[in-house]
């Protein structure tokens, strides 16, 4: 008995490990989503990523895809107040992604921040159908980093629901993660895993 127990045993770990390549390329090929890109009202480029994010919504606007690109503003870092106050000049965040976007060619008339502070991805929806309804925009084009762009969606979808506007993903082309290979490196798999527990949040909870 005990040896059957182990030939199972050792036969059940054999194939799991044997699947492993499979299973996990599964599981990042459903952490992103990519819509065809059409002609739309504006490009979002929602906050985060390593301006992976900021290079594709240039990319796009350069494609004359969108006549304007829009940001959302995150909260500052306390200490950023605490190095101004001893003279040291140092960008916020959203100043840094904004000279990125006008070093790559997006004109500043161009760039536009939506009102309020986010937290969230739930937060940077609701901003957003805010300023389409102000605007009268009937289509954006979201921009996120790959790994991020699902779960972006099934928010997004849920906040735009039943306004007419139409909300069409594109995945930075330039993001690290890979879901063909994303647990080989530390950076990736970090994202992948922290990720996934988002991804299982806002199934629960939203």
């Amino acid at each position: 008995m005990a040896l059957v127990l182990v030939i199972l045993t050792t036969g059940i770990a054999g194939a799991t490990w044997l699947a492993r390549v499979p299973i996990l390329r599964a599981i990042g090929h459903q952490l992103v989503h990519a819509d065809p890109v059409a002609p739309s009202d504006a490009i979002l480029v929602l906050s985060g990523g390593r301006f992976d994010r900021e290079l594709e919504a240039a990319d796009l606007y350069s494609r004359g895809l969108a006549p304007i690109v829009v940001m959302t503003r995150e909260p500052e870092a306390g200490v950023l107040e605490v190095l101004r106050a001893r003279g040291v000049r140092v960008e916020s965040s959203l100043e840094l992604r904004q000279r990125v976007l006008e070093e790559l060619g997006v004109p500043a008339a161009s760039i536009d921040v939506l009102d309020g502070l986010v937290r969230s991805t739930q937060d940077e929806a609701e901003a957003a159908r805010r300023w389409a309804a102000s605007r009268g925009a009937s289509s954006l084009l979201v921009v996120s980093s790959s790994f991020h762009t699902a779960r972006a969606r099934r928010v997004f979808l849920k906040v735009f629901r039943d306004t007419g506007v139409a909300v069409r993903f594109v995945p930075a082309a330039s993001s690290d993660f890979d879901p063909e290979t994303w647990w080989t490196d530390r950076v990736t798999l970090r994202d992948g895993l922290f990720e996934w527990q988002k991804v299982l949040f806002y199934r629960v909870w939203h």
